[in-house]
């Protein structure tokens, strides 16, 4: 099948359990790319469960992107919430009229475990008496959640798509790969692991299987890195049952997805563990079937190197000419079935009333959206007023809080400020009953922010961590050569302060307690 670019510039965006991957491409050039690390349970099973913590990463990424508000984007999503399944149609259905169909037939002849879907489709050929479709399907709750959270960042969403036809897409634009063989794709992440076969140029077979893997992340040169936290035995083991499971899949695709007994003819193995080139060594050794590694970095000209974590990016920017795997799909929705027409007859009967009735719903949810952004604004102004106060009583509050507070949250204090980052300080601390404390604290950017969360939940003497909310004020009393800079180039940086509450428990005092003990056993 024939492929081509993306055109425009659009930034995509690619998220998993530990981390958010980005770029801007434009024309099919990679323009800027980057990745940043999550905090635990920010993202998860498709959706955003913190919203708060993952809008820190995600403002950040956007920043080294340089993403501008209004800007196209789209996104790769889990490949382990979509199901994907070849199914046949009558070949007598008009190619504008197969979204119809599946709509009609999903629920009924087409049994998915999704209540509400968004789906599309792919027409895979025909032979006179059926038409082949790989059908791709999710919960409408995971894109709508998606579509909400892009639209309040300011962002146009136009396109989601699997991850895993992104990653064949990325794949295919990488490789000469052969449409008259049989060719499997498999990609490996410490979330999930992909296999993918390919016939003709097209996409026949998906499967993605979830895995639970002790790796753990970190960043090098802004490049987000994964590592095996395992024994070496764990991690043989688990490469034997990689292997286990390729053997199986090649057997079944050969006495169960074909019926001609024709094999796999070549595989491509990519992935972002650290793993896949042990993988592949064993592949070679035990003959399995014809090997190639996706090269790493990727064959792409870029100022800095591209890891296979830009994969699905890079195949999100490649477009299909036929059409486009896409959950936000407004075209190829022509409806002309008997049951069909007979529904729009009768709304054409009452045409004149469902339009006025349509009429007034519009303006009424248009003047409730102007009241809720009013009231927005109203939030934001007392924020800002109460912020000003806040910091001319900061210094007084802060003098009385620590001559009346107990002599137990002198080493609280010192274990808090062993956190704070170089331009880091607190505002406002509070020890309310020994143990629970709340702080405001101010930083220069989001990542000291985030920085300093992540020291708060990795101590050990901070028990139950909350993030309440991040509040941002602009930096002031900047002189007149500055303004004209900014005001050239960017909007002035501002300061974020981030309220955090926890739980402090000193070890030292422990520690102390236990020698105590000792030594006065030791005197009995």
């Amino acid at each position: 099948m024939s492929r081509g670019i993306e055109k425009g510039t659009v930034a995509y965006f690619s998220f998993d359990a530990l981390s958010i991957h980005g770029a801007v491409i434009k024309q099919g050039v990679f323009k800027r790319s980057a990745s940043v690390q999550l905090a635990k349970d920010a993202y998860g099973e498709g959706k955003i469960l913190d919203e708060t913590s993952f809008s820190l990463a995600f403002d950040e990424l956007c920043r080294k992107l340089k993403v501008r508000r209004g800007m196209t984007c789209a996104i790769a999503l889990d490949e382990t919430e979509v199901l994907s399944r070849k199914v046949e149609i009558p070949s007598s259905i008009p190619k504008d009229e197969i979204r119809g169909y599946l709509f009609m037939e999903i629920g009924s002849s087409i049994i998915l475990p999704f209540d509400d879907v968004s789906f599309d489709y792919e027409v895979l050929g025909e032979d006179g008496v059926k038409t082949d479709v790989m059908l791709h399907a999710v919960s409408i709750e995971l894109t709508k959640s998606l579509r909400a959270y892009m639209k309040k960042r300011g962002l146009a969403l136009k396109k989601i798509t699997p991850r895993s036809v992104a990653v064949a897409n990325g794949v295919m634009r990488l490789s000469e790969i052969d449409p008259l063989q049989s060719t499997l794709l498999w990609h490996i992440t410490p979330f999930s692991h992909q296999l993918l076969v390919l016939e003709e140029g097209q996409i026949r077979f998906i499967r993605s299987i979830e895995l639970d893997l002790p790796y753990q992340v970190g960043t090098k040169d802004g490049v987000v890195t994964y590592t095996y936290d395992g024994t070496g035995e764990m991690k043989a083991n688990q490469l034997d049952d990689w292997l286990n499971e390729l053997a199986r899949f090649l057997d079944f695709y050969r006495y169960s997805l074909r019926t001609d007994g024709r094999v796999i003819d070549e595989l491509y193995v990519s992935g972002t563990v650290p793993e896949v080139d042990d993988l592949v060594r064993m592949i070679q050794a035990e003959s399995l079937v014809s090997v190639m590694r996706v090269e790493q970095p990727l064959a792409i000209a870029h100022g800095t190197p591209l890891s296979h974590q830009m994969l699905p990016l890079l195949g999100m920017a490649t477009l299909q000419r036929d059409r486009d795997t896409n959950f936000i799909n407004s075209t190829d929705v022509t409806l002309r079935w008997p049951i069909v027409t007979g529904l729009v007859a009768l709304l054409l009967g009452g045409g004149a009333a469902g339009y006025l009735y349509y009429e007034v719903g519009q303006l009424e949810a248009e003047q409730t959206r102007i009241e809720e952004e009013l009231q927005l604004v109203q939030i934001y102004q007392t924020e800002q007023v109460n912020s000003k106060a806040q910091q001319v009583l900061s210094l007084d509050q802060t003098v009385t809080a620590l001559t009346d507070m107990e002599k137990d949250a002198v080493p609280a204090l010192r274990a808090l400020t062993e956190q704070l980052p170089p331009t880091g300080y607190v505002l406002t601390y509070n020890y309310a009953d020994g143990s629970i404390m709340s702080v405001r604290t101010q930083f220069e950017t989001l990542e000291d922010l985030n920085a300093f969360q992540r020291s708060l939940m990795t101590d050990e003497r901070f028990l139950d961590v909350k993030l309440l909310g991040v509040t941002t004020e602009l930096k002031a009393d900047v002189d007149a050569e500055e303004e004209e800079e900014n005001s050239r180039e960017e909007e002035p940086l501002p300061r974020y302060i981030g309220e955090f509450t926890f739980m402090f428990q000193d070890v030292e005092d422990e520690l102390t307690e236990e020698e105590d003990t000792d030594e006065e056993v030791v005197s009995q």
